[in-house]
């Protein structure tokens, strides 16, 4: 996650507040809020297992952009816009 932060902000000039959506391929969802300090707050989560299965999708929401990535099977991150 840390990696997808960092490109959000080095790549794409994101700043926070962030919201961050993961979704595994389990049906495992995580949303959490990064605050202006770099704070992280746990806002829902959703399991199904103890697991998130990978393609796991990714939306990342801060400052009127958006992020959406896919951290693939193989572990690259891929479809970054």
């Amino acid at each position: 996650m840390a990696t997808i932060i960092e490109r959000c902000l080095d790549e794409y000039d994101m700043q926070p507040p962030f919201v961050v959506r993961a979704v595994g391929d389990s049906g495992n969802a995580l949303v959490v809020h990064i605050n202006e300090l770099g704070q992280l707050f746990v806002a829902t989560k959703r399991r199904e297992n103890e697991t998130f299965t990978l393609p796991l999708n990714i939306n990342v929401v801060g400052c009127g952009k958006i992020a959406r990535l896919v951290i693939e099977r193989d572990g690259n991150i891929g479809r970054f816009h």
